[in-house]
């Protein structure tokens, strides 16, 4: 009776097992099936956000913070990213600049939307698209919604691919945080100015978290091009010259004879050129 009532509880324990990995396996590919249509879902929402009206683009829910109206007058700019478009050494190419002056070059909802819709115009024109990046990370003022801008630019830089055209990112200093986790180390080509600090969390945060001395030149452009973060380091004065040979070479030797024109107004003007 013994022996009956043992085997028989390893019955009951294995049949329950069994009905785990079961629900196990239907709910890993309810997952599997809802992560499938937010991504979906996500690149839709990334088309339509870029073409909205621009006015919006520039609000975080009909608000401005103090810091974003004071650089706005400081730097004549509306947000952290102009994008403009032309031709780099004959070949056609779309440009973005972050600028480190509005509020450290934070990334918010106007700053995704400036990246979407550049990557957009580059699609739509067949040209390339360069970004040149200077931030501190995500802006904290806007919240998740700062977040939500690092997936946003990421399926743009995927549209970019599938598209078959060059993505080429120009490091400068500093790059940091929710841009450094995104779209700056997504490129084709990785360039990086000299001595620039590239990274996530800064080396002081590190090295408070892992109780250690950080090497020599840790986070600096040359430490990342050593250990193959990056794959080139060219001085500014070089930069134009090294971005139409790669161009050049990626491109496959395209060249458009069309004058050059920004995407948008000047920014001289107190314009973005956030979308077009």
């Amino acid at each position: 009776g013994e022996k009956r009532r043992v085997s028989g509880e390893q019955a009951v324990q294995a049949d329950r097992g069994g009905q785990v990995e079961i629900l196990s396996l239907v709910l890993l590919l309810l997952l599997a099936l809802l992560a499938r249509l937010a991504g979906v879902v996500l690149v839709a929402a990334v088309a339509a956000g870029a073409g909205r009206d621009d006015g919006h683009a520039r609000r975080f829910d009909g608000r401005r913070t103090a810091d974003a109206r004071q650089d706005d007058r400081e730097t004549g700019e509306q947000d952290a990213v102009t994008v403009a478009e032309g031709k780099i050494g004959g070949i056609p190419a779309v440009v973005a600049i972050q600028s480190f002056a509005f509020m450290g070059g934070s990334l918010g909802i106007a700053a995704g939307d400036a990246f979407v819709a550049g990557a957009l115009r580059a699609v739509n024109e067949k040209s390339a698209f360069v970004m040149v990046t200077s931030s501190g990370g995500a802006r904290m003022q806007e919240g998740i919604l700062s977040l939500m801008q690092m997936p946003r630019t990421t399926v743009a830089v995927q549209m970019l691919r599938e598209a078959r055209l060059p993505y080429i990112v120009v490091l400068t200093d500093p790059t940091t945080g929710g841009v450094t986790a995104s779209y700056a180390m997504l490129g084709d080509v990785q360039i990086s100015e000299p001595g620039a600090l590239i990274g996530f969390a800064g080396p002081r945060v590190i090295e408070s978290t892992v109780r250690e001395q950080l090497p020599k030149g840790f986070q600096r452009a040359e430490y990342l091009l050593e250990h193959g973060m990056i794959d080139m380091i060219v001085h500014r004065h070089d930069l134009a010259a090294k971005l139409g040979g790669l161009l050049k070479l990626l491109m496959g030797g395209r060249r458009d004879d069309r004058p050059a024109q920004l995407a948008l107004p000047s920014p001289a003007k107190g314009k973005r050129a956030t979308a077009n």
